[in-house]
């Protein structure tokens, strides 16, 4: 029997051949100690995403899964269906045109959960560039934004928190 990922690395994608190849590295370059999968459910991209996702997985077949689908079934069916294939301790969210640019990320967010078990997940700022790699946003603050640290789900109601699945670990 195969050893339980420490961590699931769930990539969502379609058609994103422009960008899942960074996405993918910055999974790969991150610095943790930790057992780790990366799954990729891809809904039935049209272009070259799913050819780039084959190759990445040849080269670390131990670590990287993929769930291609033949026919589309929308974002939440996808992203639902991703869930359901993660079997570590805590899953790290990341979209098929984000990436990831601190190295440590993932070490430092597991070691906030580690030893904040009242917590369920966490999250950090990030920065927004488009499509070029231009800076949009130096740090996004969505409106509703809470002034402390910690957040519930009554905050998140009122939190317009674009782009949040780069940034969420959770257990």
């Amino acid at each position: 029997m195969l050893e339980r990922p420490y961590l699931s690395i769930a990539v969502v994608s379609y058609n994103q051949e422009e960008f899942i190849s960074e996405a993918i590295q910055s999974v790969l370059l991150q610095e943790h100690p930790h057992t780790f999968e990366i799954i990729v459910s891809d809904d039935a991209s049209t272009d070259n995403t799913q050819r780039i996702l084959k190759s990445f997985r040849d080269k670390h077949p131990d670590i990287i899964k993929l769930v291609l689908r033949n026919k589309n079934v929308g974002p939440s069916n996808n992203f639902y269906e991703l869930l359901l294939h993660c079997s570590g301790k805590y899953i790290a969210l990341l979209e098929g045109d984000d990436y990831w640019t601190d190295n440590l990320k993932l070490k430092k967010q597991v070691e906030f959960l580690e030893i904040n078990s009242k917590y369920i997940a966490c999250t950090h700022r990030y920065r927004v560039v488009d499509e070029n790699g231009s800076e949009i946003s130096s740090e996004y603050f969505g409106p509703g934004r809470p002034n402390f640290g910690e957040y519930n789900l009554d905050d998140f109601k009122n939190y317009i928190y674009f782009g949040l699945l780069g940034s969420v670990l959770l257990r």
